[in-house]
């Protein structure tokens, strides 16, 4: 198979480079991935340098039409044979990003070059018809329009970011993409012209088609098409130790033995933290907010509702790390509002800035991870014995089966799970507003007013999730306990190779229906 990925772990930036590890460790040897290289970004120069990625065989030229003439280095990782191997090819003139594969004005044209540097790679190759084609998000389209002849070709949405590529297209791309000079975004093309589209969880999948974020909002346009999508389950982004598995056995077996060990090891790992964190944290409850700061994340909906429960509660023994990374334009401001709410809580939350060099010792000892995605496809909500504490939505609500749940979040709880399911979570959901649709489009674009209702009661529906969370923890420990073994029950169920027989069963149906 060719796995077609815009960002890798030697080019990274979303939950995506996650993902495309896992493909790489798991399916190994099964294919190869190739990508563009982005020799502007600092993560892809370190990869040179430390031996990761190297040269890995003759340059060519683009015969053309589209990038006619243009040169094109190979680098490819050198790592664990193991590995699916990763080729890179780096264009001359294209893929410019530096803070991200993303981050360049030029990014419509390069997926174009992409798909011509491609497929002149694969016919000097003689890559087999066999071989499908499996591409991930709008940016990989253009390559499997230009390969569906002689390859089978599989789409993966790992969100709806879309483009309209006719003015690219009509400029560069030398008569070989038709299909994007008309009226159709690259998705709309990919889901019309792919032999299988599929998304990483039947959560997102239900989402894409009844939730308002997405039906009203971020993928109206796709809502004829959504039928087309298959959902096939993302595993973990982990792997769960082995020490861990031993974990929900104790607890399943003996809750307080269990609640024992679990004591011992946040202990371990508290004492391991740097100062002053370590003190500031103590014994209070932890809780753990990371990732990238984009509107996606609502890292907003975290800050004030940790300040609405600190000023009610004042004293609450609590601790918020808020772990954050740059993201996109309004960074700056989120990232502000983050430090501003640190300082008027000092003892009760540390807000970050970049990757953190005890980001596992972290996790190990927290007692909650805090997720409060406005849309989340997959987003792994499980990190060891960590509780996730989720808005229900999309992926989030399939994965997390929430404790004690109310309102929208239970019932988005008795969608996807069973009464007699171990609660793996906390979940929260904010009341229904009639202004929804346009709160929801404000929220996208980072234009929160104060009349904004349905932020509002995002803010409000936490900061009541979080405060039963704390309750929970320090006065409900059997309970306690029985979250962090649905936590690690759930991620037991998980499997990359599942994921595979699910992506490789309906290739095959593709191949009758579609002989090459």
């Amino acid at each position: 198979m060719l796995l077609f990925r815009w960002e890798t772990e030697h080019t990274p930036c979303t939950g995506i480079t996650a993902v495309t590890r896992q493909e790489r460790r798991v399916f190994g040897n099964r294919g190869v991935m190739i990508a563009p290289w982005q020799p502007r970004m600092a993560a892809a120069r370190a990869a040179v340098e430390r031996g990761a990625v190297g040269e890995a065989g003759p340059e060519f030229a683009i015969a053309g039409p589209c990038a006619r003439g243009a040169r094109v280095r190979v680098l490819a990782t050198r790592e664990d044979a193991a590995m699916m191997p990763v080729v890179y090819l780096d264009v001359e003139g294209a893929f410019r990003g530096e803070l991200n594969p993303y981050d360049t004005p030029d990014l419509p044209r390069d997926t174009l070059v992409f798909a011509a540097a491609v497929a002149e790679l694969l016919e000097r190759a003689g890559a087999s018809a066999r071989q499908f084609a499996w591409g991930a998000d709008w940016q990989t389209v253009p390559a499997l329009a230009l390969l569906r002849g002689r390859h089978h070709a599989v789409l993966t949405l790992h969100n709806e970011f879309d483009a309209w590529l006719a003015a690219e297209a009509a400029e560069h791309g030398g008569g070989l993409f038709a299909a994007f000079r008309g009226r159709e975004t690259a998705l709309r093309v990919g889901l019309k012209l792919a032999d299988v589209a599929t998304t990483v969880n039947r959560g997102y999948a239900r989402g894409l088609r009844t939730e308002t974020i997405h039906t009203q909002v971020m993928a109206r346009h796709l809502q004829d098409l959504a039928w087309r999508i298959v959902p096939v389950e993302n595993a973990n982004f982990h792997a769960t130790r082995a020490a861990l598995v031993e974990l929900e056995r104790l607890i399943a077996k003996d809750p307080e033995a269990g609640l024992r060990a679990l004591e011992l090891s946040r202990l371990e790992a508290r004492g391991m933290l740097p100062e002053p964190l370590r003190s500031w944290v103590g014994d209070k409850v932890l809780v753990v907010a990371m990732g990238r700061r984009v509107a996606q994340k609502l890292h907003e909906v975290v800050a004030e509702g940790v300040r609405r429960l600190l000023r009610e509660r004042p004293g609450l023994p609590v601790f918020v790390v808020l772990a954050t990374v740059a993201g996109e334009a309004a960074d700056r401001a989120r990232l502000g509002r983050l430090e501003e709410l640190a300082a008027d809580f000092p003892g009760h939350v540390l807000a970050t800035d970049g990757r953190l060099d005890y980001y596992d010792t972290l996790l190990r000892a927290a007692d909650y991870n805090a997720m409060t995605s406005l849309y989340e496809p997959h987003g792994g909500a499980f990190e060891g014995a960590v509780v996730p504490i989720v808005r229900m939505i999309d992926g989030l609500a399939f994965q997390v089966n929430p404790f004690e749940a109310a309102g929208r979040a239970a019932q988005l709880a008795a969608a996807w799970h069973d009464p007699w399911d171990l609660p793996s979570g906390l979940g929260f959901r904010e009341p229904a507003s009639p202004t929804e649709v346009a709160d929801l489009t404000a929220i996208l674009t980072g234009e929160v007013g104060e009349d904004n209702a349905t932020f509002r009661g995002m803010v409000g529906s936490f900061a009541e999730a979080l405060g039963a969370a704390v309750d929970l923890r320090l006065h409900r420990p059997r309970d306690y306990a029985r979250l962090v073994r649905g936590a690690l029950h759930a991620q037991r169920g998980r499997d990359w190779l599942v994921h595979l027989g699910g992506i490789l069963a309906l290739v095959e149906e593709a191949r009758l229906r579609r002989p090459l």
